[in-house]
């Protein structure tokens, strides 16, 4: 609801500020006084527009006041109430500028004040309306009541679907039809594409491939065991050729095995004569070891090693300087401390705030400082003798390392001693154990060689049999070469009929790959058809629905309009894709257009005004009837005046009339007001309030 309307500077109007309310608010003067200025403003208050300036018949400069002077700007300023909140727009508009500045606030509070555009799209959030649904259905212009009447046949459906926003679906659905008829045309060329890239040829080329390739594997198979046969036979043989080269060598053998066998066991009686006396050798302890190492375990015991004894020194000597600074810390605190508490027992302020010290403050701190003397004198006494402590600690610590260190030493010396002593002992026996490790290797050799002479004794063969068996071992190298040829032939053909088949493979994938697409170009094809249809419906649905609505409340509005009973309704109807206004007549339906009576049709007209207010903008409440009564009688002017007074609030909020006509000065059941101007001197506006709620 609009509820206080400010203009300056604007077209006739010098500084006008009107206050509206729930009901009919009326606007009332002779022509050219400024009446449809003041809903120019509202409009581009609201919009940043108006009818006039969006189709060019006039400029932004034209709204700025000329006479008696050139103003350099105009303003206007709307506030409206919705949802329980007040929200004011301003817009101001400079010469040559355009708009220069713009705000929206609500309950006094900025909410955007960056843009014209931005503060339109924020008022049209609010409201639930934009500037098409005000211009079209709320504000009937003057001489536009018919608006709709007037538009060509097949417009009318077009304007009211853009107010309906069907315009929407109806783009959506040619788009789908323009994505429907490329689907097809790709769907049929991939189809063509499909056929040209596999035929039934390659099909059954393919097929035939793959059984010869089935009966080239199951005889390379057959080929695989025949040569396996062959190899194992072949090794067989080998093996009995290589023993009877073998036979002659054996005898030579034996012999050098024997003459080496009986060199080892001399060999061995002389090691183990040697080795009986190094197993008689021992090594004696070198006298006081023990004793030593004894005195320098206990040490360790006591005080650990030399290198923890070292660690420990150290840590020590670190505790010695860190009790040192933290004696001579306190011994400093101490002092300052003690030329701070003679301060304060000389001065009669603060050392450090300079604030004058009373007695009791001055005596707490005396206290408190020389409690802190003494707390750090008694820290200092017990860090004195942590200190004697620890270097007496350091003292016996060392001397305890320094016996360490001789001890370690002369254990160091002696077992350098007797580990001399012990290896002339290690490598006596170690080489008697190398001597002992070769005659069992030897015996062992013997043994294997005695072993192999029995099983090459049996395995002489004749020189006949020799001869048959090389002739055997070189026929079947000869047949397995033959057939590792059948099957390295059999496989080159394997091969280039597999390349074939890899060709046919990838050529029938990319076939099924593009079938896949085919079939899901087809389904999408199907969906975007039955979306098509599903938006054609829903257009026809939304229609029918506005359309009911409308009827609705021209059934509603249409008695209490029409004081004449010719005509009993009116009506809106869907025919051949228009829309169209009908009047029952005591004997049939006819198209408004067919009745010859102006008042008859601007009544009718003036129904369906009302009707698209509450049907396309009901969220606003809001109807603005710029001079409604052109071409009414005296009856139809006192019907209407009694509708919008008596009948219209029902229906809609908040009416704002327009008129010359002072008839209808008893319509008004809220703020009238009469605009006069002189338009023989250009003078501005003048307003004068003839009757509000509070009069």
């Amino acid at each position: 609801m609009i509820v206080r309307l400010k203009l300056r500077n604007w077209r006739s109007h010098n500084e006008s500020e009107f206050k509206f309310t729930k009901g009919v608010n009326a606007l009332i003067g002779i022509m050219g006084s400024g009446k449809s200025s003041v809903m120019d403003g509202m409009c581009y208050a609201l919009f940043g527009t108006f009818p006039n300036l969006q189709q060019r018949k006039l400029k932004l400069d034209d709204i700025i006041r000329t006479k008696p002077n050139q103003a350099q700007s105009a303003f206007v300023e709307a506030d409206f109430a919705k949802d329980g909140a007040v929200y004011t727009i301003s817009r101001e508009i400079a010469l040559n500028k355009g708009t220069t500045n713009v705000e929206l606030r609500k309950n006094g509070e900025l909410l955007e004040a960056e843009n014209s555009q931005a503060v339109t799209e924020y008022v049209e959030k609010i409201l639930r309306a934009d500037y098409d649904v005000f211009t079209r259905a709320v504000y009937a212009e003057q001489n536009q009541l018919d608006y709709f009447l007037e538009l060509p046949k097949g417009q009318r459906m077009f304007q009211i679907d853009n107010l309906l926003k069907l315009d929407r679906f109806e783009t959506a659905r040619k788009n789908v039809t323009t994505l429907i008829n490329k689907l097809e045309t790709e769907r049929s060329g991939k189809e063509g594409a499909a056929r040209a890239l596999f035929s039934q040829k390659d099909s059954s080329d393919l097929a035939k491939l793959e059984n010869d390739i089935s009966e080239l594997s199951e005889r390379v198979s057959d080929l695989d065991l025949r040569l396996a046969a062959i190899s194992i036979e072949r090794d067989k043989v080998k093996k009995e050729v290589e023993s009877a080269r073998e036979s002659g060598k054996i005898e030579a053998e034996i012999g050098k095995i024997e003459t080496e066998r009986r060199g080892l066991i001399s060999t061995l009686e002389v090691l183990e004569s040697e080795l009986s006396g190094t197993k008689k050798l021992s090594i004696p302890e070198p006298a006081g070891l023990r004793a030593e190492k004894g005195e320098f375990d206990k040490l360790v015991q006591q005080h650990g090693t030399p290198k923890e004894v070292s660690s420990s020194l150290k840590g020590l000597k670190e505790k010695e300087l860190e009790l040192s600074k933290k004696i001579e810390r306190n011994k400093t605190k101490t002092e300052y401390l003690g030329h701070a508490l003679k301060d304060i027992e000389e001065e009669e302020h603060c050392p450090l705030c300079k604030t004058k010290l009373k007695s009791a403050h001055k005596k707490k701190l005396k206290s408190e400082h020389s409690k802190l003397i003494d707390n750090l004198k008694l820290e200092i006494d017990t860090l004195k003798k942590e200190l004697n402590t620890a270097k007496k600690e350091y003292f016996d610590l060392e001397g305890v390392h320094a016996i360490l260190n001789e001890l370690q030493q002369s254990i160091r010396d002696a077992e350098q001693e007797q580990k001399a002593q012990k290896k002339l002992l290690d490598e006596s026996i170690n080489r008697g154990k190398e001597l002992e490790k070769k005659k069992k290797e030897f015996e062992q050799k013997i043994k294997e060689l005695d072993k192999k002479y029995l099983e090459l004794s049996g395995k002489i063969v004749v020189k006949a049999d020799a001869e048959s068996l090389e002739l055997r071992y070189q026929d079947l190298i000869r047949q397995e070469e033959k057939v590792k040829g059948q099957i390295k032939s059999e496989q080159a053909v394997a091969s280039e009929k597999k390349e074939r088949i890899a060709v046919l493979v990838g050529k029938k994938h990319d076939y099924e790959n593009i079938l896949k697409d085919v079939e899901w170009i087809s389904q999408t094809k199907k969906l975007m058809e039955l979306f098509s249809g599903a938006l054609l419906k829903t257009q026809e649905a939304l229609r029918e629905e506005f359309v009911g609505i409308v009827n609705e409340v021209m059934a509603e509005v249409w008695p209490t309009l029409y004081p004449y009973g010719d005509i009993t309704a009116v009506k809106l109807e869907i025919e051949n894709r228009d829309y169209v206004l009908k009047a029952r007549t005591t004997a049939e339906w006819v198209n408004v257009e067919g009745i010859t009576s102006g008042g008859e049709r601007s009544l009718a007209a003036l129904a369906l005004r009302i009707a698209f207010s509450l049907a396309l903008a009901r969220n606003l409440g809001m109807l603005v009837l710029d001079e409604p009564t052109h071409n009414l009688d005296v009856n139809a002017i006192d019907e209407l005046a009694i509708t919008l007074r008596e009948r219209l609030p029902n229906l809609i909020d908040q009416v704002f009339l327009i008129t010359h006509e002072e008839r209808l000065e008893s319509a008004v059941s809220g703020y009238l007001y009469k605009l006069e101007r002189n338009k023989e001197l250009d003078e501005p506006t003048k307003i004068n309030l003839i009757a509000s709620p509070e009069i």
